[in-house]
C-alpha cells in the first residue's frame, strides 16, 4: 500500500509538471505575436536624460518608467499603426507622438524632448521605419492600412501572396511557400491554430474575416523560429484589430460587372462569378479603459472554380457546349462565406485585457467540368463552421512581463448530398441529408431487421 501511494503521488507530481511546461509552452508561443517600444525622454535644451519618467500608451494603458540612462521599454505590445505614446515629466511639457506604429516581433524606437515649461500637451508625428532592424526570419508583414487599401485583393489569402515565394498550391488549395504543400502551414488568428488537425487544410475563417477587422498579417515564409513549431511549411498569424479613442465607421460593397471584362484573343468573353462583397466595421471608446471594434462581412460567388489558380477566382472563357452550357460559368457551383468579429480590451486589477470573438461560417456546392452532365441531385456541397474565442491578459512588472492566455476554437465540416429544395444563402446554410440507420440488430439471433 505505501509502494502504491508513492506511486501515485508520483504521478501527481509528473502530470502537474507536465501541465505547467505546457502552460509555459503556450505562453511563449503566444508571445510572438506583439512587439515592443523602446522611449527616450531628454531635456529638450540641454539633451539631458530625464529619469524615472512616464512613457504610455494612450490606446492600451500599457506604461513604463525610465531607468538611468533615460529609456523605458514597453512589451508585449498589440501590433497598430495608431497608436498615441505621452511621455510626462514633473515640470516639463508633456508630449505625445502620434501615429506610432508597432509591428509583431519588432522593437519600434521614440525620442520624446521635453521642455521645462507649462501648457497643453504637445503632439508630434513619429517618424516612418523604412528598414527594420531587428528582423531575422524571412517574410511579410501586412499593416491594417496596407490591408484595407491593396487595389485588387479582397480576401486574405489574396494579401499573403503578395509575399515572395508564396502562391497557390493547386491541388489542395491552400499556400504554397517555397514550393511546399498547401496542407503543410501553420494558419493562426490572434495566436490561435486554425488549420485542421485532421487534413492540415487552411479553415475557411481566414479568408472570412473582413480586411476591416486586421491590424496585422505577419507571414513567415522560412527561417522562422522553432518556438513556433509544429508546420513544414510557412507561418501566418493575423491578428485582429481594437479601438481606439475615436469612433470608426466603414463599410464596403464590392460586385464583379461582367460588362467590363475583357476578351481573349480568340473572341471568347471571359465571365464574371457573380461575386458581391458586404462588410462593415464600428469600434470606437465606450469608457476611459473600455474599447471595442465589431466586423461583419458576407461574400457571395454564385459561379465558383475551386481548383484554379489563384484560388476562388473563375479564369474561365465563355465556351459553350451543344447544349448551351458554359464552361466559365458552371451551374451548381455557389460560394458563400459570413463573419462577424468582435475585440474587447479594458483595464482590470493591473491587466490590459483583450477579450476575442471570431466566427465564420462557409457554404459551398461541389460541381465541375466532370459532373456537369450529371443529375444535380448527386451533386455534394460543404458546411463548414470554425469559430474562435479568446482571452489575454498582459502586465508589467517591474523589468518582467506577466502574461496569461486562454484560448477555445471550434471546427466543424459537414459534406454530402444536400436537400435541393432548400437552397443556401447569405444568411442561410445548405440542409445536408444525414445518415440513418433503419435496422436492428438481434443479438440473440443474430439477425437484421427493419426498424
Amino acid at each position: 500500500m505505501k509502494r502504491n501511494s508513492v506511486s501515485l503521488r508520483n504521478i501527481v507530481v509528473g502530470l502537474s509538471a507536465a501541465l505547467v511546461l505546457l502552460m509555459i509552452t503556450t505562453l511563449g508561443a503566444y508571445a510572438q505575436g506583439s512587439g515592443k517600444i523602446v522611449a527616450k525622454v531628454v531635456d529638450g535644451k540641454t539633451g539631458e536624460v530625464l529619469i524615472r519618467a512616464s512613457v504610455q500608451i494612450i490606446e492600451t494603458k500599457q506604461g513604463a518608467y525610465t531607468k538611468d540612462n533615460g529609456v523605458g521599454t514597453i512589451s508585449n505590445v498589440s501590433p497598430s499603426e495608431t497608436y498615441h505614446v505621452v511621455a510626462k515629466y514633473a515640470s516639463y511639457k508633456a508630449q505625445t507622438i502620434a501615429d506610432v506604429k508597432v509591428v509583431s516581433d519588432q522593437t519600434t524606437t521614440l525620442t520624446f524632448k521635453l521642455f521645462s515649461s507649462g501648457g497643453d500637451t504637445l503632439i508630434i508625428s513619429t517618424e516612418k521605419i523604412m528598414v527594420s532592424k531587428t528582423t531575422v526570419d524571412l517574410g511579410r508583414k501586412f499593416s491594417n492600412s496596407q490591408v484595407v487599401n491593396t487595389p485588387g485583393r479582397q480576401r486574405l489569402d489574396e494579401i499573403i501572396r503578395l509575399t515572395p515565394g508564396v502562391y497557390t498550391d493547386a491541388s489542395s488549395g491552400g499556400l504554397s511557400f517555397n514550393g511546399s504543400r498547401g496542407t503543410s502551414n501553420s494558419i493562426r488568428i490572434n495566436g490561435v491554430e486554425t488549420s485542421s488537425p485532421v487534413d492540415g487544410r487552411t479553415s475557411a475563417l481566414q479568408n472570412s474575416l473582413s480586411k476591416f477587422a486586421i491590424s496585422e498579417i505577419a507571414v513567415v515564409s522560412a527561417g522562422g523560429g522553432a518556438e513556433n513549431g509544429g508546420y513544414t511549411g510557412g507561418l501566418v498569424n493575423s491578428q485582429t484589430k481594437g479601438g481606439g479613442e475615436a469612433f470608426e465607421f466603414m463599410f464596403h460593397y464590392r460586385q464583379d460587372v461582367p460588362a467590363l471584362f475583357s476578351s481573349a484573343g480568340n473572341g471568347l468573353k471571359q465571365l464574371g462569378q457573380n461575386d458581391k462583397i458586404y462588410e462593415f466595421a464600428l469600434g470606437g471608446p465606450l469608457g476611459e479603459d473600455l474599447h471595442y471594434f465589431v466586423t461583419a462581412k458576407g461574400n457571395t460567388r454564385q459561379f465558383d472554380n475551386y481548383f484554379t489558380s489563384p484560388v476562388y477566382q473563375n479564369l474561365g472563357l465563355d465556351v459553350r457546349d451543344p447544349q448551351g452550357r458554359s464552361g466559365g460559368q458552371l451551374a451548381n457551383n455557389s460560394h458563400y462565406t459570413r463573419s462577424v468579429t468582435g475585440k474587447l480590451t479594458f483595464a482590470l486589477l493591473g491587466f490590459n485585457i483583450s477579450a476575442d470573438a471570431d466566427i465564420s461560417s462557409e457554404s459551398r456546392q461541389f460541381n465541375g467540368v466532370g459532373t456537369v452532365y450529371a443529375d444535380p441531385a448527386n451533386l455534394t456541397a460543404q458546411n463548414e463552421f470554425n469559430n474562435i474565442y479568446s482571452l489575454t491578459g498582459r502586465s508589467q512588472i517591474g523589468e518582467g512581463i506577466l502574461e496569461l492566455e486562454a484560448s477555445y476554437s471550434t471546427q466543424s465540416r459537414y459534406y454530402g448530398k444536400y436537400d435541393q429544395s432548400q437552397s443556401s444563402g447569405l444568411f442561410s446554410t445548405y440542409k445536408m441529408y444525414k445518415p440513418t440507420d433503419q435496422y436492428t440488430y438481434d443479438d440473440n439471433s443474430h439477425t437484421l431487421s427493419l426498424k
